[in-house]
């Protein structure tokens, strides 16, 4: 969320650097939306609770969607464990 509310802040005002980590590409994120249709479900859970999180319910998920294919399981496990809620109003 960080590199979205820069990319924003970029839009108004001028600053002399900014760093955008695991920012979302300026093209914008069809390809992840199209790809998070393989889910129903938790499209129809996302939209009915603005739970943004019902996409990663699991580290499964998480890693099937947001990782490299070759990240060890054990490291899946130790990034997926501080996801926490997104906000859906930005």
């Amino acid at each position: 969320m960080g590199g979205f509310i820069i990319q924003k802040y970029l839009e108004i005002y001028n600053a002399p650097a900014a760093v955008l980590m695991a920012s979302v590409a300026p093209f914008g994120v069809w390809a992840g939306v199209f790809g998070a249709l393989k889910f129903p479900w938790s499209c129809v859970k996302v939209n009915l609770t603005l739970i943004l999180k019902y996409f990663i319910p699991s580290s499964e998920r998480f890693s099937q969607l947001l990782l490299a294919t070759d990240v060890p399981d054990e490291d899946v496990e130790l990034y997926y464990q501080p996801i926490g809620r997104e906000s859906i109003r930005a």
